[in-house]
């Protein structure tokens, strides 16, 4: 085992036979993958959108519905999460109605990681 494998936390899905993916921190690595260049970069936005533009707005809004029950001094930023939060989700459904998919015509890791946050969207 090499030495610095005790640092690396990782996560490896077998998605499809053949396509292993690695999960590390916020970045992702397809391995095998042989789609196009445009394929993996349109991916990777997408992965970068839902760390970024996506996921922070969304789960923020949710610790403080539900995990905190709403507190008197953090409504403002509740508010202002469901404001970033529609705008995202706005982008999400103008991207499926035109493709169907995120980062192409068919299923991708990126697909994978905005269904995460985006099925508690209500």
């Amino acid at each position: 085992m090499p030495r610095h494998s005790k640092h690396i936390f990782a996560l490896i899905l077998k998605v499809q036979i053949g396509r292993i993916i690695l999960v590390k921190g916020i970045g992702m690595q397809v391995f095998g993958d042989r789609s196009s260049g445009i394929k993996r970069a349109k991916t990777y936005e997408w992965l970068f959108f839902e760390q970024y533009s996506h996921e922070p707005f969304i789960a923020v809004a949710r610790f403080i519905q539900y995990y905190q029950k709403m507190p008197t001094e953090r409504i403002a930023e509740y508010k202002e999460c469901h404001v970033h939060w529609a705008h995202a989700l706005n982008v999400v459904e103008h991207n499926l109605a035109k493709h169907g998919f995120f980062g192409g015509d068919d299923p991708s890791i990126a697909d994978i990681a905005l269904f995460a946050y985006t099925h508690f969207a209500d």
